[in-house]
């Protein structure tokens, strides 16, 4: 079945021992193993505490992130661009529209600079996706580097990262 895009996001369950085997659910009444205790527990709560539990759930879309470099060598000081684009991984039943998670998505470039062998990536750009999810950034390169392209999970959407690609100088 599907789902509409107000689907996406978090749930509260409460789950509690049917002592009384009628599996039945009497939140008025005062006895917790009727699930009673169900509006008084909170969801990441003391657990062993009786035998109702409230547990979180949360449903997002799931999405990749690709980087691609223009040069794998430049001069020092030549210009490189990286580019890519944010697709949606999703195959479940939720359906929202195509652009969710996609457009208008910050695309952080993160930047390992090769001095000194050990691995250190910081931020390096910050880029919008367009409409289709695609984005493109150029800068002169002064020093050989590995690069990354990273999203954030957001409220609706899971977080990416791409592969690395090098650009060396020469």
């Amino acid at each position: 079945p599907s789902e509409s895009p107000a689907a996406l996001g978090t749930a509260q369950i409460c789950l509690w021992v049917d002592e009384e085997n009628d599996a039945s659910y009497h939140p008025h009444v005062n006895v917790e193993h009727d699930g009673a205790l169900c509006d008084q527990e909170t969801a990441g709560g003391a657990e062993n505490d009786n035998r109702t539990d409230v547990v979180s759930v949360t449903w997002k879309l799931r999405r990749s992130v690709s980087l691609v470099a223009s040069k794998r060598s430049v001069a020092r000081g030549g210009s490189v661009t990286l580019r890519g684009a944010v697709a949606r991984t999703t195959t479940a039943a939720v359906q929202a529209p195509a652009s969710t998670c996609v457009a208008g998505q910050t695309v952080l470039i993160k930047r390992d600079v090769l001095r000194d062998g050990n691995p250190a990536f910081v931020d390096f750009k910050t880029v919008r996706t367009g409409p289709a999810g695609g984005y493109t950034t150029s800068f002169k390169v002064w020093s050989a580097a590995r690069y990354k392209a990273v999203v954030r999970t957001t409220a609706r959407c899971f977080g990416a990262s791409s592969a690395l690609k090098t650009v060396s100088v020469g």
